[in-house]
């Protein structure tokens, strides 16, 4: 049985793919781009390889981003809370801390639980999006560390993707819609299976 040999690229680098993310995805993402790049050649496929790894972790970032903030939101429940209590209700501190986790704990409860947290932010004429606004400054300076992650990764898959063009000699354009195309799942969905071999004759 033929051995088969893994790309230069990928023996020489270590792989991207975190303990907690899925091989079989990262390389269904490499066949995918392979697919819609077709390189040709050591030097074309070291970059395809490189766009595929920036790809892969600008999504990783992006889904990171996303988490945050959901995580972030019992805080800014709890501060937003904090501020209105405060300027509403006559109590001490224990009591206020008391009330302040009673309430964000109806907030992440039932749909029901959520009505008394409402009828609060009613009061001040707020709505629930006063508790994203509050979550999103929460945690703005984390969220600014990771913006900047993001913003060096697309340089870098820029980089790779205006280095393919130099080499074929042009439609860098081209390259950068179809990345987009990549990072944001639109060529093939990382739960999607790899493309089926045609059927036999």
């Amino acid at each position: 049985m033929t051995k088969r040999v893994r790309p230069l690229s990928s023996v020489c680098e270590p792989s991207p793919v975190l303990i907690t993310e899925s091989t079989e995805d990262f390389e269904r993402l490499c066949d995918s781009v392979k697919d819609e790049l077709k390189p040709q050649g050591i030097l074309e496929g070291y970059y395809v390889r490189e766009i595929a790894e920036k790809a892969w972790e600008i999504r990783r970032l992006r889904r990171v981003k996303t988490n945050f903030i959901n995580a972030a939101r019992r805080q800014g429940v709890r501060r937003l809370l904090s501020s209105l209590i405060e300027c509403w209700r006559e109590l001490d501190s224990s009591q206020r801390s008391s009330e302040i986790y009673r309430l964000t704990e109806q907030w992440f409860g039932d749909e029901g639980d959520k009505r008394e947290v409402l009828e609060i932010l009613k009061r001040f004429r707020l709505d629930e999006f006063a508790i994203e606004a509050t979550t999103m400054l929460s945690a703005a300076e984390d969220l600014d560390k990771i913006d900047r992650l993001l913003v060096s990764l697309e340089s870098r898959l820029n980089k790779a993707l205006r280095s393919l063009a130099e080499l074929r000699g042009g439609f860098g354009r081209q390259l950068r819609a179809n990345a987009e195309k990549i990072i944001e799942g639109e060529i093939l969905p990382l739960d999607s299976p790899s493309k089926n071999p045609p059927a036999a004759a």
